[in-house]
């Protein structure tokens, strides 16, 4: 699928609600293999614990990749998540310091992490110092369906190329 599709619908929705939204994905599209109903959760909590812990601060949601890994990332500029605290919000119930005073459970990017998991993705935080989060969604790349239109008719030509271009 597409994921600047639901990356699209999930940032004009909270845009909706008033968070501030900055979008950054490309023209042409960005194909991947996985969920699109499972990403857009994942997008849909990043956004969540952004705008809880990171409140007024613009949050910019970018997609680049190519046909072997896309990586969606979405980062604020909160008090950001401290390099002793990095594992420990993904555990379940796991909660960083800045969490303090602010309601929740520990179990968002706990379950975040597991559906790209199961869809042979990963959720992790950047580890490039810089003021705030970002978390980095990687899912597998897939070609754009454009681009194999010429294998139609030679579905043997189609699955090597496939195949090659997963590999």
């Amino acid at each position: 699928f597409d994921v600047t599709e639901p990356v699209v619908a999930v940032t004009t929705a909270a845009q909706a609600f008033g968070i501030t939204v900055e979008l950054n994905v490309p023209k042409a599209g960005c194909w991947v293999v996985g969920n699109r109903d499972d990403t857009a959760r994942v997008l849909e909590t990043l956004l969540e614990n952004a705008r809880r812990y990171a409140d007024g601060s613009v949050i910019t949601v970018s997609v680049h990749g190519d046909r072997r890994r896309v990586q969606l990332t979405v980062s604020d500029e909160g008090p950001g998540i401290g390099p002793d605290e990095r594992d420990v919000v993904f555990t379940r119930g796991g909660r960083g310091r800045s969490a303090d005073g602010i309601a929740g459970s520990g179990l968002g990017l706990f379950a975040a992490r597991r559906l790209m998991e199961d869809q042979n993705g990963a959720l992790d935080l950047d580890r490039v110092p810089r003021p705030g989060a970002t978390f980095v969604v990687t899912l597998p790349g897939f070609p754009a369906p454009d681009s194999l239109a010429g294998d139609a008719l030679a579905p043997d030509a189609l699955v090597g190329r496939l195949v090659d271009e997963l590999v």
